[in-house]
């Protein structure tokens, strides 16, 4: 089990804990903030239970109509950034379990779901997440830039092993959630200025309804915020073509509150 790779670790990792990331739809998000609660909601994957998702300081998150050209504001995305050990984890994975139970590994990583989840699950701390970090990438900012610092080896654990093939796969159709361990609660949580560091939104959808938004997060939770593009318009781009831009706002904020280190 991958639990125990990272149990023989042994030593607490050196690294910084990086934010926990939350993205979702505007129309989502809009609910989020004026009710100043994250709540948990039925999960597709863990069948019966409510919970939330996060991922690890990248903003992975695929909506369904993700692809959609000429989206609407309520179909762009918005991405909560996280103070640290604001939320307790429940479950904590190498990757996006989503992916993995609709069968978009299956080219690299012949695992079943069902049957092999808890084989990799790692273990609900945050120092097992560090370490876990720490083994395959070697430091953050390996992992944000995807060098992955360890070599296959066929005395290692199976578990590990089918990790780093599936990490080191072209399997295009997950682009990197395969790479960006998930952190699942089973709580909600408050949206307030103690609790979120940042809300990265597009600026149409910033500014929608003569600027309701910005209101809600400037003035009344005083939350900062980020507009992964600049233009009021979208230029019909589809959710899924700017989470690139989102994943650059992210890392300017982990270089200016120096959670990564950077070349002076």
């Amino acid at each position: 089990m991958l639990s125990n790779v990272i149990e023989n670790f042994g030593t607490r990792a050196d690294l910084t804990l990086l934010p926990l990331i939350h993205t979702t739809t505007f129309a989502k998000a809009k609910r989020i903030i004026e009710s100043k609660y994250l709540d948990v909601s039925d999960c597709d994957t863990f069948k019966g239970e409510k919970l939330n998702y996060f991922f690890y300081s990248k903003a992975e998150y695929r909506d369904r109509e993700g692809n959609k050209h000429d989206p609407s504001e309520d179909d762009l995305y918005v991405t909560f950034v996280f103070f640290d050990d604001t939320i307790t984890p429940y479950r904590i994975f190498p990757f996006d379990t989503g992916a993995w139970a609709r069968g978009f590994y299956e080219s690299a990583f012949r695992r079943n779901f069902e049957d092999e989840k808890e084989k990799f699950y790692i273990p609900n701390t945050y120092e097992a997440l560090i370490s876990y970090v720490k083994i395959v990438w070697g430091n953050n900012e390996n992992y944000i830039n995807q060098v992955t610092d360890v070599v296959y080896s066929e005395h290692m654990n199976s578990c590990f092993n089918d990790i780093l093939e599936l990490l080191k796969s072209k399997t295009g159709n997950v682009d990197n959630r395969k790479r960006t361990p998930e952190i699942q609660s089973n709580s909600g949580i408050s949206i307030n200025k103690n609790t979120v560091r940042t809300v990265i939104l597009h600026r149409g959808a910033l500014l929608t309804n003569d600027g309701y938004m910005k209101k809600k997060l400037t003035s009344e939770l005083e939350i900062p915020y980020k507009c992964y593009d600049k233009r009021r318009a979208n230029g019909h781009r589809c959710p899924n073509e700017f989470l690139l831009e989102i994943e650059n706002e992210i890392y300017q904020i982990l270089c200016n509150e120096r959670l990564l280190k950077t070349e002076e």
